[in-house]
């Protein structure tokens, strides 16, 4: 009779990294301030900083993704002196009827540099790397803004 696998030692396959490019076609950036009136926050103050970025998936284009909107939130936990280690990811996003949205983490000290480059239209793709889309979703583990990516940067299909 042959022997039945062991289960408990079967590893998972490695996850596969996926380059993933937005062209920008639209930003907003939101901002509020006021009094904290959370008890379970030490900060009196409540700052929320915003960054949104409209666009359309150009790779991988067998995903089908019609449009795509990130959401990037500031936080100066990231800022470089305050930076924990181990970090898992700095985003995910999620793909549903054809749409890709996501949440993504991003150093509140490049804000400011980011805003420039997106009033002065010279962003016009975020190149995105993390995890195959599974189930819809997916980690991300680095990103960046970019004004060209010429067709030999650009992912394979």
């Amino acid at each position: 009779m042959p022997k039945r696998p062991d289960s408990r030692k079967q590893r998972l396959p490695a996850n596969e990294v996926v380059r993933y490019v937005l062209e920008i076609s639209d930003w907003d950036w939101n901002f509020s301030f006021g009094v904290n009136s959370s008890k379970h926050d030490a900060d009196p103050y409540w700052d929320f900083r915003h960054l949104q970025i409209s666009g359309l998936l150009v790779r991988p284009r067998k995903l089908g993704a019609e449009s795509a909107e990130l959401s990037f939130l500031p936080n100066s936990k990231l800022n470089e002196k305050h930076r924990q280690s181990d970090p898992s990811m700095v985003g995910f996003f999620q793909l549903h009827k054809k749409r890709l949205t996501g949440i993504i983490s991003m150093p509140s000290d490049v804000l400011g540099p980011v805003l420039q480059m997106l009033v002065g239209s010279r962003f016009r793709y975020i190149e995105l790397s993390g995890d195959k889309l599974r189930y819809g979703k997916a980690n991300l583990r680095s990103y960046r803004f970019e004004t060209i990516i010429s067709d030999n940067d650009m992912p394979d299909e």
